[in-house]
């Protein structure tokens, strides 16, 4: 998986004649695409897959962590890459985790409200992290919110997912689904895609790497010994 099969992927589904939809619209049952990121990394690699995805006019739906160890979603940097991606057509929403909370909704309610607030927008989708078999095709929305295993989207269509670095059940290009134009979600996270080693071993070894390489910067802009440290490297 790279930066390039994920192209011909997507052009693949537009030679076909599909047409990318977000989650807040109407669909047949023939070619359309809902296109989904689940953001468990890195807003970076995000931002990139974005970038593809413009050049090629085709819009899908990131959703970000509120709560993750790998990337502060409130970090001016990621607000300011994020808020472009939006600019550029793309929808966001939130990877929500209920493990995080005894009170599912209320936990939920707090992030709804964080992420309306800091992105001015209304989340109608929401995108479940690391899903139990509870919320599979499981019909009821939460807090009034769809979410994207919702039988209309998980079982009533085909579902693809790249979640271990590739895909388990085959490829979305090579199904009978797309072969009969039927109507598909592809779920994908953009490490993946956007990282250049092979394997995915090798891939998250890159990120680490690449991730250790900003907190160095990182120190180094806020304490001078280590800036110092470095400069003497």
């Amino acid at each position: 998986m790279n930066v390039d099969s994920y192209k011909l992927i997507l052009r693949g589904f537009l030679d076909a004649g599909y047409e990318a939809r977000f989650f807040n619209e109407k669909h047949g049952d023939n070619k359309s695409i809902f296109l989904r990121h689940d953001i468990d990394f890195d807003v970076k690699y995000a931002y990139e897959m974005s970038r593809v995805e413009d050049k090629l006019n085709i819009k899908s739906t990131y959703f970000f962590l509120l709560h993750s160890k790998s990337y502060n979603l409130l970090e001016s940097d990621n607000i300011a890459l994020i808020k472009l991606m939006m600019s550029n057509g793309h929808h966001i929403g939130i990877h929500f985790d209920p493990t995080l909370y005894n009170d599912i909704e209320q936990g939920f309610n707090r992030e709804r409200l964080l992420f309306e607030n800091v992105f001015n927008i209304k989340i109608d989708c929401v995108s479940i992290h690391r899903p139990s078999e509870y919320f599979l095709n499981n019909k009821e929305n939460i807090c009034g919110v769809m979410h994207t295993y919702n039988p209309i989207y998980f079982s009533d269509m085909k579902y693809f997912s790249d979640s271990s670095g590739c895909f388990k059940y085959g490829h979305p290009l090579e199904s009978e689904e797309f072969k009969n134009r039927k109507t598909i979600q592809l779920l994908t996270h953009p490490i993946w895609w956007m990282t250049t080693k092979d394997g995915s071993i090798s891939k998250l070894n890159e990120f680490l790497e690449s991730r250790n390489n900003k907190y160095k910067k990182h120190v180094a802009r806020n304490c001078i010994p280590y800036k110092e440290y470095l400069d003497d490297k």
